[in-house]
């Protein structure tokens, strides 16, 4: 995925060239190839926190999982493009069965 920054047209440093969902009604970012957009910095992390969320993640997994793929400690020290690679891959993910319930 290539990542394009437009500092130099008056958007702000940590706004990101990135494609849109052709489905605008969903709340979530969606990586994807078709129409192009500028996304904040703060747009893709709120897309993580609302991905963590669904996954059930704890913080410690979190920066567990930082750490072993891109050897950093928080998101904030993510490159862009790692950081739209790690929304990527939580989105891969399936939701889990997060109930607990007797199940006999």
């Amino acid at each position: 995925m290539k990542v394009s920054f437009f500092g130099d047209r008056g958007f702000y440093p940590h706004q990101l060239f990135l494609s849109a969902p052709d489905n605008s009604s969903s709340n979530s970012l969606e990586i994807t190839e078709s129409t192009p957009t500028v996304l904040s910095y703060g747009d893709v992390i709120e897309t993580t926190n609302k991905e963590l969320k669904r996954l059930g993640w704890t913080k410690e997994k979190g920066i567990q999982y930082l750490l072993d793929t891109y050897n950093k400690k928080s998101r904030q020290l993510l490159s862009d493009e790692q950081l739209l690679e790690f929304v990527a891959y939580l989105q891969s993910l399936p939701t889990p069965n997060l109930y607990v319930g007797d199940c006999g």
